[in-house]
């Protein structure tokens, strides 16, 4: 059975109307015709429709006449506190020593793969890896090359 007929299209259009949200019209579509429908079915209908569920939209904001200081204090905090990590890549060589193998890993330790996922001799770096990040800093020097000058000015 074909999902979408005029007649669901048409209550579709409805509920859109009454301001209904996507969850509730599938519900609604559902409970109707005996099919089962999804947010996402009701949410991609209405769009190919031309339709927006009112939550999916963005609020206009109308211009202000000046700007307000009115918690900028906090805005700067919150930016010195997202601040960079100020990790520096090394340039030692790769740890050799202290490989573990992928189940043994624990977290903190480096998961540089060394050889073949599906080899038998698979393993992973292990060293001790920089926080909040995946690898070693003579691994992340590997993985996280910096962008050229001239990539960042065509971009």
């Amino acid at each position: 059975m074909m999902v979408w007929t005029p007649d669901t299209e048409d209550m579709l259009r409805w509920l859109v109307d009454q301001r209904q949200s996507a969850s509730s019209c599938a519900d609604f579509l559902t409970a109707a015709f005996g099919v089962h429908f999804t947010r996402n079915m009701c949410i991609g209908k209405a769009r190919r429709m031309g339709m927006f569920f009112t939550s999916t939209l963005q609020p206009k904001r109308a211009p202000e006449a000046k700007k307000s200081n009115i918690g900028a204090g906090r805005v700067v905090a919150i930016r010195k506190a997202r601040a960079k990590p100020t990790w520096r890549a090394s340039t030692e060589p790769a740890p050799t020593g202290g490989t573990v193998k992928f189940l043994d890993r624990r977290p903190g330790q480096c998961a540089y793969p060394f050889g073949e996922p599906k080899a038998a001799d698979f393993m992973l770096c292990g060293a001790p890896a920089v926080e909040c990040r995946p690898y070693c800093p003579a691994h992340m020097a590997i993985a996280y090359k910096p962008i050229e000058k001239s990539k960042e000015k065509a971009a």
